[in-house]
């Protein structure tokens, strides 16, 4: 028996009813939804196996595919909760998982079994073992309190806190699916977000829960924009989740000649303020039954707990659409600073009600009561609520528009950012007496400036500064660090003796000189690309051998640099070799037709790098930043 109100498993629904529809598919493989039933419930009887069973927490540290999917499935069927690892972020940080959410089982392939991760004591189950068990006859029982997943987030403190999401939250964001219509139907579903992220979790669970088929986007594709709407028409998407970087990177890309995905009908956004672009209002002219959806929610309250439906005309979309109604299970509230309720056309921060709420953060007391309140709302007793730290308004008629944070969280490409954190990481650095970060907003986005005042002593700038870099490197993952280094004698203080944060952002912003005007009358290709870069990212001090992707750039910043080069002269760059060479020196090498072999470190790893290689193609000569 499956507990009531948890829709965790309607997997297993599907595989009696339409055993051959497949449910799950990459770019190589597709399982259908009976044999997706037999992985997982030999998975689960293998964790049953392990003594792994309800009250539990299971890491699933595989890499993307499929497996990774039926990992999760398998966890949820044995009982327990999961827990995704990424074997990307640094091996502090995963520690730092591993001992809050404590998991007693690790399911990854032996391959990745580093010393690192056989020494943080969890027990490992390895994925690509032969099975010496029969398969569950039927998931673990469990009640809908019981644990499904724990997910990690920024903390202010220089640690990660770990959100604790029960079944019955789950059930109740998939029931909301299942009552209306359109979202109810199957669709052929993309999953692009990483495990991470909680998108992910409206991925699998909203798609498996009406029979429709999940398709995982390959890593050279989530890399690229313009593969990721070949991508998307060539496997006929029906629906997906983008965060709105990537999908203002996709509108660019099919502004800029990229295919249309033609199947697409529901696209659902969020992360940052919507703001609706020409070229989003483009894509979605040439999609005229397709639906954009802007959503709000942090990873506390279970994915989103609005949602805005944009239809019609989108030449009549507001420039800034509001962030919707919410969910019928969801109840909102904005307060003041003394957390009292206030009426229609206030201003104040968003407290989040109902049903979709967290339990709290793994064996972190403190920080979940400092978050998770009781406060009156209205009725005879005082309602849980969780502090979003958001500030909005309601507007006379109910609708909230978000007016930004009332702390130091930034959203970063889509990901909750604390700048505390990345002080406290960089504060631990011995070399380090102060530090402050900030984040200035551009045309591409925020992006973070640490300015660092060094003890005496110190090495000269250069050799601070690559140590720096490599000690956040060691603590953080790649979209919490830094994309500038500033050191300072002393940093600005405000007239109360703290640091001068405005005026630290002010001194982030970089004046420079069109590319143009910097370069040579012959200049060489890899000066070229270097100029462009240089403006881009706002670094005037960028070297060729630099790694643009260690200074801030992201899909939004590669697309911006394609005309960039074209306007200087420079043909033939697509943003897969970019991706692929991530310096001015090896993208002008590209070029030239001699690569160098041995590429730079970029965020293209592993099977993603022999992925984009084997795959390596233009897909455009002109684009639109």
């Amino acid at each position: 028996m499956i507990a009531a109100n948890d829709h965790a498993l309607d997997f297993l629904d599907w595989a009696d009813r339409s055993p051959g529809i497949i449910a799950l598919a990459d770019e190589s493989r597709a399982l259908d939804y009976a044999g997706l039933r037999v992985r997982v419930m030999t998975w689960a009887a293998r964790l049953g196996a392990m003594g792994i069973g309800p009250g539990d927490v299971a890491g699933v540290a595989c890499d993307r595919s499929l497996d990774s999917v039926v990992a999760i499935l398998a966890v949820l069927a044995a009982g327990a909760a999961y827990l995704p690892l990424d074997l990307g972020y640094p091996s502090t940080r995963l520690a730092q998982m591993v001992e809050d959410a404590r998991p007693r089982a690790m399911l990854l392939r032996s391959t990745s079994a580093t010393a690192e991760l056989a020494g943080l004591g969890v027990a490992m189950f390895d994925i690509d073992a032969p099975a010496t068990v029969e398969p569950l006859a039927a998931p673990v029982t469990v009640d809908a309190s019981c644990a499904a997943y724990v997910l990690f987030t920024s903390g202010s403190t220089g640690r990660p806190k770990g959100a604790v999401l029960s079944r019955r939250a789950l059930g109740h964001m998939v029931a909301w699916h299942l009552r209306h219509p359109r979202l109810a139907a199957p669709a052929r579903t993309l999953q692009f977000a990483t495990l991470g992220f909680d998108s992910s979790v409206r991925d699998l669970f909203a798609t498996f829960a009406t029979g429709g088929t999940l398709v995982l986007a390959g890593e050279a594709d989530r890399r690229d924009p313009f593969r990721l709407l070949a991508m998307m028409r060539e496997q006929r998407i029906e629906r997906a989740f983008l965060p709105y970087v990537e999908l203002r990177a996709i509108a660019n890309a099919h502004a800029g000649g990229g295919p249309l995905p033609a199947a697409l009908r529901d696209l659902m956004t969020g992360g940052e303020a919507l703001a609706i672009t020409p070229a989003i209002r483009r894509l979605f002219a040439e999609l005229p039954d397709a639906v954009l959806y802007n959503e709000y929610g942090p990873t506390e309250s279970c994915v989103f707990v609005t949602s805005k439906p944009l239809t019609g005309d989108p030449a009549a979309w507001p420039d800034r659409p509001d962030i919707g109604d919410p969910l019928d299970h969801v109840r909102l509230y904005v307060a003041d600073d003394e957390l009292r309720v206030l009426p229609d056309g206030s201003e104040g921060e968003l407290l989040i009600g109902g049903e979709s709420l967290a339990d709290g953060y793994a064996h972190r007391p403190d920080l979940t009561a400092e978050r998770f309140v009781q406060v009156r709302t209205g009725g005879e007793d005082d309602e849980r609520v969780y502090r979003s730290g958001d500030r909005v308004r309601r507007e006379a008629d109910g609708r909230l528009v978000f007016l930004g944070r009332a702390d130091d969280q930034v959203k970063i490409a889509g990901y909750r950012v604390e700048l505390g954190e990345v002080e406290a990481a960089l504060a631990a650095h011995p070399l380090v007496a102060e530090a402050a970060v900030v984040a200035p907003a551009g045309a591409e986005g925020r992006r973070l400036v640490a300015h660092v005042v060094a003890r005496p002593g110190a090495p000269a700038d250069s050799e601070l500064l690559d140590a720096l870099k490599r000690h956040l490197a060691e603590r953080l993952p790649a979209f919490a660090r830094p994309q500038r280094l500033v050191l300072h004698d002393r940093l600005p203080l405000t007239p109360n003796g703290k640091a001068d944060r405005r005026r630290l952002e002010a001194e982030s912003v970089v004046a420079h000189a069109p590319a143009a005007a910097t370069l040579p009358e012959h200049a060489t290709a890899e000066q070229r690309i270097l100029a462009a870069w240089r403006e881009l990212l706002e670094l005037p001090s960028l070297r060729a051998e630099d790694n643009v992707f260690d200074h801030g750039a992201d899909s939004l910043r590669v697309m911006a640099v394609l005309p960039r080069l074209q306007a200087l002269g420079v043909e033939g760059l697509s943003a897969t070799r970019v991706y692929e060479f991530p310096t001015a020196r090896q993208q002008a090498q590209a070029l030239a037709g001699h690569a160098a072999t041995q590429p730079a470190p970029s965020p293209v790893r592993g099977a993603q790098q022999r992925d984009a290689l084997a795959r390596l193609r233009d897909r455009h000569r002109k684009t639109n930043g």
